[in-house]
């Protein structure tokens, strides 16, 4: 499975192998038959394994049969993974934390701590760190499980949020240097310096940033690449500051063809992939 970018659309994933696209066929069930699969999020393993979020329900891809094939967790709203430094596949839903295990082949709940906290709030992404950690964000809690001990450290980072309308964190990362980045729709960003313990948030229209952030990934020289509904930025991690700004130039028919950024991936030859809202990849 190595060397194909997979696309997530709105009617269903496809494979492109460098010369053609293709659609991945989707296993028929009595209760799918006539679904449209709209692809809510895509993620590959480190050993190539790849799962994807349609419409409601997650699904795994089966080589041998060149199939996804659905799983048998529960519909979900929310739906993002994240691999752990001991190799271990982690699953956040709005309500539970999963772990995949690779004896039974399946997502069970991840047990070894106390799902009570994950219950109490509707968590939205989840990153792991260097670090034996995993985080996970809601708009009201940021939290760390140290994957050693099981424990759970939280942060409360509601202040961060415009209160009055509804919240939502859209992405996060951990960085090269083992910091966080929290990505917000219309609270710009949020970053965490995990060293020193320091919350700084970057939501300055003056200094051209976004505000509505619809995903980042952190490129191979260490600087972010942040999309939203207004274009690109380039965010230099060690300076802590803007340096370059990408919008949609009618003029330019080899600059972006749309402003609203939904997706950003950097493949093997450093080439940097945009999937736009309007305009295509």
């Amino acid at each position: 499975l190595k060397g194909f970018i997979w696309i997530g659309t709105r009617k269903g994933l496809y494979r492109y192998n460098g010369y053609t696209i293709n659609p991945v066929n989707v296993e028929k069930t009595s209760d799918n038959g006539y679904e449209t699969f709209h692809v809510r999020g895509t993620y590959i393993t480190k050993n190539g394994d790849v799962w994807t979020r349609l419409n409601d329900n997650i699904y795994r891809y089966i080589p041998n049969k060149d199939i996804l094939i659905k799983t048998s967790l529960p519909r979900v709203n929310v739906a993002k993974f994240t691999e752990s430094k001991d190799g271990r596949l982690f699953l956040i839903t709005e309500r539970n934390l999963y772990v995949y295990n690779e004896i039974t082949d399946q997502m069970q709940v991840f047990t070894d701590i106390n799902q009570e906290l994950i219950s109490q709030f509707p968590f939205h992404e989840i990153d792991a760190d260097s670090e034996d950690g995993i985080w996970i964000a809601s708009p009201t809690v940021l939290c760390r499980i140290d994957l050693k001990t099981n424990s759970v450290a939280s942060y409360d980072i509601s202040r961060f949020f415009t209160q009055g309308r509804t919240a939502r964190v859209m992405e996060l990362i951990v960085d090269s240097k083992n910091n966080l980045w929290i990505a917000t729709n219309g609270d710009g960003l949020i970053f965490h310096n995990t060293h020193t313990g320091v919350f700084k948030q970057y939501n300055s229209k003056k200094e051209g940033h976004i505000l509505h952030v619809r995903t980042m990934i952190e490129d191979d020289l260490s600087q972010i690449w942040i999309g939203g509904e207004l274009g690109l930025r380039v965010f230099d991690i060690e300076n802590q500051k803007l340096i370059a700004s990408y919008k949609r130039n009618y003029n330019d028919k080899l600059g972006l063809n749309d402003n609203a950024i939904y997706t950003i991936f950097q493949d093997k030859d450093k080439n940097m992939w945009f999937g736009t809202y309007f305009g295509g990849i």
